[in-house]
């Protein structure tokens, strides 16, 4: 079970100290690290949510989270211009409808919110996807 040994160092904490947490002893917590015994189904679930995981990643079921892209200042300007230019053309049209009824000042401008929450998520699948390896952020 080395991914408790992985969380716990990373939290910064040792075994006596997760132990008392848990409140089981520090050879028992030695032997999950070491993968001579298996936490039982109660106490694994207090380590998932002691660590702020879930079981299945605990017990090594799941990968770990990906680590994601993130927007910068500049994608942040490149949205907020692309999203003023939506805006201008979105609210300049005439007639335009929704379920055979003009549409609402309301309704414009969750379209408009709809739009840029689009235009946020493509913009970091494509960070994500594109960004040379060399580039990436490390992981820890």
């Amino acid at each position: 079970m080395n991914r408790i040994k992985e969380l716990r160092e990373k939290k910064g904490i040792g075994q006596k100290a997760l132990a008392a947490d848990l409140r089981v002893t520090q050879p028992t917590i030695s032997d999950w690290e070491a993968g001579r015994k298996v936490p039982s189904s109660k106490s694994a679930s207090r380590l998932a949510d002691y660590f702020g995981v879930s079981m299945d990643y605990l017990l090594c079921r799941e990968n770990p989270v990906k680590e994601t892209a993130t927007l910068n200042a500049r994608d942040q300007r490149d949205i907020a211009k692309s999203m003023e230019e939506l805006t201008e053309r979105l609210m300049s049209e005439e007639g335009l409808m929704f379920n055979g009824n003009p549409i609402t000042p309301e309704q414009k401008q969750s379209l408009l919110n709809a739009m840029q929450l689009g235009v946020e998520a493509a913009k970091l699948r494509n960070k994500e996807k594109y960004t040379p390896k060399k580039y990436r952020k490390p992981k820890e």
